[in-house]
C-alpha cells in the first residue's frame, strides 16, 4: 500500500508525503462506512490521473506563462515600481513557481523541481 499511496501521490502531481498522509483517512473512513470485508481499499490511478489533471489546470498553462511575468517584473524592478514587481513576484508564485533574486538575475523555478 505504501509504494502504491507514494507512485499515485507523484502521478497526481501532489508531493509523495501526501500520498501516506491520504493513505490512513481512506482505510479508516472504509472502516467504518465500508460494505465489504475482502474489498481492497486504496489508491487507483485514474483518481490520480483525474486529481493531476485538476492540479496543472490551476497552474501555468505554459512555462512562456510564467517567464513573461518574470520579465515584466524584471521591467518593473529596473523603473524601481517596487509595488508593481511584488504583485507580480505573487502571480508567479500563485501559478506555482518560484522566483529567486540573484546578482546575476532572476531564477526561476517550475513546480515539478521544488517537490524535488
Amino acid at each position: 500500500m505504501v509504494p502504491q499511496s507514494l507512485g499515485y501521490a507523484a502521478l497526481a502531481g501532489a508531493p509523495v508525503q501526501a500520498g501516506l498522509y491520504a493513505l490512513p483517512l481512506a482505510l479508516g473512513v472504509y472502516a467504518f462506512v465500508g460494505s465489504s470485508p475482502q474489498l481492497i481499499v486504496g489508491p487507483v490511478s485514474t483518481v490520480s490521473v483525474l486529481t493531476g489533471s485538476i492540479v496543472a489546470s490551476h497552474g501555468a498553462k505554459s512555462p512562456e506563462e510564467a517567464l513573461a511575468l518574470v520579465a515584466q517584473r524584471e521591467a518593473a524592478r529596473s523603473r524601481r515600481d517596487w509595488a508593481e514587481a511584488d504583485r507580480l513576484r505573487a502571480q508567479v508564485a500563485a501559478l506555482g513557481w518560484e522566483v529567486r533574486d540573484t546578482p546575476a538575475g532572476p531564477q526561476v523555478t517550475p513546480p515539478a523541481a521544488k517537490r524535488e
